[in-house]
């Protein structure tokens, strides 16, 4: 018999490997409960004819659709906003969508909230729907969020704009691109949809097919395997047996030239420290009203997630390279009468070797 017709095809799956010498008993336990799999099959599918066309979901430039739970519909633009007030069969095509999308989920008075990622494969087009019960919103129907994300990386023409003094947006590229001449530690604040996670993956862009990259994160925007082929990147995502503080563990014993995290939000913030200040060059991004304030948001969630220790605001800043702030400002269109979102990078920080963090770089002009 010819063994090639009982070989079994392979599902296109990336798996961490981690060999006996470098992993301990509990880690080994770990990787057999559940193995670290990415893969397409990972996520829920959903078909394009399951969603409603009003959603316009393949759109240009359409980032956000939210229902209320009623007869309202936003879809909101990078540069503008619609409202569908719904009629009677728009509702219900919602509803179909919604039975498809808790489908095999617990969602209930008792489990009010349900988080997933789905994908539309034929479409590489890649859905995180967040959905709260009707007993929680008092709603007719469940009012959901759907935030869309492509498997597409920002141009340097778009990387560019988000400086926006005009004579900085020829050099944009160049600005950053000096920065990682340090092979630095670099920390992304802003508020949500501000962009951080898109200039995340744009300055990986940026670094040499010849360090090597492990990327830990907890939902499906990241995918910077499938973004950068070429690269030497291992891929951890989160589960219920796999924690951030799990990834970042595993992650040390790789030994990365950088150490990509998602988001710090919790209690990976301890490992975060460890991380830096053992020389550990990383890559992430967290939520922060200003850039100077970023600082003071991490060594105050260090704190309070380390009850036995503390550390101090110089300790945190110390360990980081640079710190790079991204705003939202929504500025009317006097054309069109209509409000248009703008991101823009506000403020580039430089860790200056004296316990102070220094300007490199800051918007000046009003947007």
């Amino acid at each position: 018999m010819d063994i090639t017709k009982r070989k079994k095809k392979k599902r296109k799956v990336d798996i961490v490997e981690k060999s006996i010498e470098s992993t301990n008993k509990e880690e080994l336990k770990l990787f057999e409960k559940e193995k670290i799999i990415k893969s397409d099959e990972s996520f829920d599918v959903l078909k394009l004819n399951q969603i409603p066309s009003f959603f316009e979901i393949k759109a240009d430039g359409l980032e956000e659709v939210r229902y209320d739970g009623g007869e309202k519909l936003i879809l909101e633009f990078n540069l503008n906003k619609i409202t569908i007030h719904l009629n009677q069969n728009e509702v219900i095509e919602i509803n179909n969508l919604l039975e498809r999308m808790r489908m095999s989920s617990e969602f209930n008075q008792q489990n009010p909230k349900l988080e997933k990622d789905f994908l539309i494969k034929d479409e590489k087009i890649k859905l995180r729907v967040a959905m709260i019960n009707e007993e929680v919103g008092k709603t007719k129907n469940p009012q959901f969020t759907i935030r869309k994300n492509l498997d597409q990386l920002l141009t340097e023409n778009q990387f560019n704009n988000l400086f926006q003094r005009k004579s900085e947006k020829k050099v944009g590229s160049d600005v950053v691109k000096n920065i990682f001449e340090d092979n630095p530690t670099i920390i992304i604040s802003g508020e949500t949809g501000s962009g951080k996670t898109e200039i995340q993956k744009y300055l990986v862009k940026l670094i040499d097919d010849y360090f090597s990259i492990v990327s830990i994160a907890d939902t499906n925007d990241t995918n910077l395997k499938s973004l950068f082929p070429s690269k030497d990147i291992s891929e951890f995502f989160t589960s219920k047996y796999f924690s951030m503080n799990d990834g970042l563990s595993i992650a040390l014993r790789y030994n990365p030239s950088f150490i990509f995290i998602s988001e710090i939000r919790k209690k990976e913030i301890t490992n975060f420290y460890e991380a830096i200040s053992t020389g550990h060059k990383t890559i992430t991004t967290v939520h922060a009203n200003n850039a100077f304030q970023t600082i003071d948001r991490l060594t105050n969630l260090y704190n309070k997630h380390n009850s036995s220790t503390s550390i101090t605001k110089e300790e945190m800043q110390n360990n980081i390279d640079y710190i790079i702030h991204v705003k939202i400002k929504y500025v009317k269109n006097e054309k069109t009468g209509k409000f248009e979102k703008v991101r823009y990078i506000d403020k580039i920080l430089k860790n200056t070797g004296d316990q102070k963090l220094g300007t490199f770089y800051e918007n000046k002009e009003s947007v």
